[in-house]
């Protein structure tokens, strides 16, 4: 279970959390989400988008899936619909987080890194636009969960 060293606020590299962390974190919240941290673990590895960066979305976008849209559609976050095979309303919606969190990741890869756009700071204006959030406290706040739980991570090692 090697973890790739993810510094600053990039969104590239891989995962940085273990899957125990993020199932601890998961199960202290109350998150209906719980015991997922392997699927946030696996789809990291294979998209190459850091873990941390999903899991701090995730907390910002539905208290880990307790709350609003993510909690009904199983999502991590909360992606308009825009032509997408199953909806509720304005969002994506999935039959399991794991099915959730494969698209943030794939979306996070194919729409945002593709160009050019790693870090929390430059994909936060697009993801989360002014015209629906106050995107510096999005970015802010998506920020101090993420170094937040890298250094949980960091003292775990």
């Amino acid at each position: 279970m090697s973890r790739m060293p993810v510094s600053g606020t990039s969104v590239v590299g891989g995962p940085s959390l273990s899957a125990d962390l993020m199932n601890q974190v998961l199960a202290s919240a109350g998150s209906p989400a719980a015991g997922t941290g392997q699927g946030l673990y696996d789809l990291s590895v294979q998209s190459g988008i850091d873990d941390a960066y999903a899991l701090a979305v995730f907390q910002k976008e539905s208290s880990f899936g307790k709350y609003g849209a993510g909690y009904e559609d199983h999502a991590l976050g909360n992606i308009v619909c825009a032509g997408y095979p199953t909806c509720n309303g304005r969002f994506r919606s999935y039959p399991s987080w794991e099915d959730g969190y494969a698209d943030f990741y794939q979306l996070i890869r194919g729409e945002y890194v593709a160009r050019g756009l790693m870090t929390v700071e430059t994909i936060t204006p697009v993801y989360a636009p002014s015209s629906e959030n106050d995107t510096a406290l999005y970015v802010q706040q998506v920020r101090a969960s993420l170094v937040a739980f890298r250094s949980a991570q960091s003292r775990l090692l």
